[in-house]
């Protein structure tokens, strides 16, 4: 079965005496994206299941002068193993020329016996251009949105009938809990095992409550939920992939998101919550990251963050300093906070000619992309999953492997078959991306 590359040309209307070279064509969608260099570590060679250590840091030396005879003094270096387990993609798409005969491509073809061929073509100079662009989109998108069990949303509706049963799924709503006083109401701690009582958030975010409710006072870093098993809710039974995408365009590798994530579960002082990201419509969530609240995450982010991470703030390698890599939407209320309070120069050079925005001369990168993909991909319906994000971070933090010398990603191949008289296009490589030092990281979400 063939899939012809998807050209609607019934969107330009130009005639043959208005245009005679197809390159004078403009195309939408080729959007100017940070370099993956200057945001992620890439690591050559990374062919097959591969362990790599890091080095992370160095123990104690120096002890008082033992005189004659000494005793050589221990002495460790840190190190963390990373395995690296690189999986194959691949674009793999084709054209007919035939397909095209009746439209203004007709101008950009070969003629006599090579009509066929589209190779050699204008046309297929401009495809591969908007080509290029959507292949840096894919690549984003493995790094960072990619989940080996990624699934699309599946809502399911209970009632106050369900609740009645044994199957009943309460609402639960994370409380405010003042650190070190007694705890308010009854409230419950997440459990880390899926047997324990399953409750859904108002945003259709499943979670696992302890049975017993919690005693004492509230500690620092914890949250506590109340459970309402009157009220009805909307679940997601599913995943978080936007109902109509193919969710085989996501289980590739385990993202970087997806990562953050389970290491911020592990241990949530590498994690910060952004309660905008609980509204119960995508409006609230959108109108809730106000300026002040975007300014009050940055600080919370850059003052949790490890003494060790904030120290390389002042390390004479630029790459080696930390930055927070934000979405579009944090990166826009921030500017309105600066604007409102009349800050004019706030910013940093991320690269050699570009400037974004600072937080105490810390760049604060606007990942637009992140925007794009998070409202594209994660609509749950009524919410987006998590439309606001933001990691402070070193680029030696994101490690992304690959098997090639020197490049990103692997070239391309534009063959044209005489048998088939089909012209193809395909790109095909391996990659896997990791986060090579768990403790160099603060994530939001």
């Amino acid at each position: 079965m063939s899939n012809s590359i998807n050209f609607n040309l019934a969107n330009f209307t130009f005639s043959a005496e208005q245009i005679r070279d197809i390159n004078e064509l403009v195309y939408e969608g080729i959007e100017k994206l940070p370099e993956l260099s200057a945001i992620h570590q890439f690591y050559r060679g990374i062919i097959y299941d591969k362990e790599v250590g890091f080095i992370t840091g160095g123990g104690l030396v120096g002890k008082k002068g033992q005189g004659c005879d000494p005793q050589t003094q221990d002495w460790r270096v840190s190190t963390r193993k990373v395995l690296w387990q690189p999986k194959e993609w691949e674009i793999f798409l084709d054209e007919c020329a035939d397909d095209l005969k009746n439209t203004m491509v007709l101008y950009a073809m070969n003629q006599g016996t090579r009509v066929d061929d589209l190779t050699d073509t204008d046309y297929m100079a401009i495809v591969v251009e908007v080509l290029i662009g959507a292949v840096y989109k894919f690549i984003y998108r493995l790094i960072w949105m990619s989940d080996t069990n990624a699934d699309n949303v599946d809502f399911e509706t209970l009632n106050v009938a369900a609740l009645a049963t044994l199957t009943a799924v309460p609402t639960a709503t994370a409380t405010e809990q003042t650190t070190g006083s007694p705890l308010v109401g009854d409230v419950y701690e997440v459990s880390t095992a899926d047997d324990k009582v399953k409750c859904a958030l108002a945003n259709g975010t499943i979670v696992y409550l302890n049975n017993e409710a919690a005693t004492g006072v509230a500690q620092e870093g914890k949250t506590y939920y109340s459970k309402d098993t009157e009220n009805t809710v909307t679940i997601n039974g599913g995943g978080y992939i936007t109902e109509d995408v193919d969710p085989e365009y996501f289980d590739i590798i385990d993202g970087l998101f997806k990562q953050l994530r389970g290491l911020v579960a592990e241990d949530n002082t590498r994690g910060v919550t952004i309660t905008a990201n609980s509204k119960t419509s995508k409006a609230d969530q959108m109108g809730e990251m106000t300026a002040d609240r975007a300014y009050t995450l940055l600080s919370d982010m850059w003052y949790k963050a490890p003494i060790k991470l904030r120290q390389m703030k002042a390390d004479t390698n630029v790459e080696n300093r930390p930055k927070f890599l934000v979405t579009q939407s944090i990166a826009d209320a921030y500017e309105q906070y600066l604007i409102g309070k009349g800050i004019d120069r706030t910013y940093v050079n991320l690269v050699e000619g570009v400037q974004v925005l600072s937080f105490l001369g810390v760049p604060v990168v606007p990942m637009a992309i992140w925007d794009e993909m998070i409202q594209a991909y994660n609509d749950l319906g009524d919410t987006y999953f998590k439309p606001h994000r933001a990691l402070l971070t070193t680029k030696s933090v994101l490690a992304v492997g690959t098997p090639n010398g020197d490049r990103e990603f692997g070239e391309f191949d534009i063959w044209y078959d005489k048998t088939s008289r089909k012209n193809y296009i395909l790109l095909k490589d391996k990659l896997d991306a990791k986060i090579a030092n768990p403790d160099h990281f603060i994530y939001a979400e």
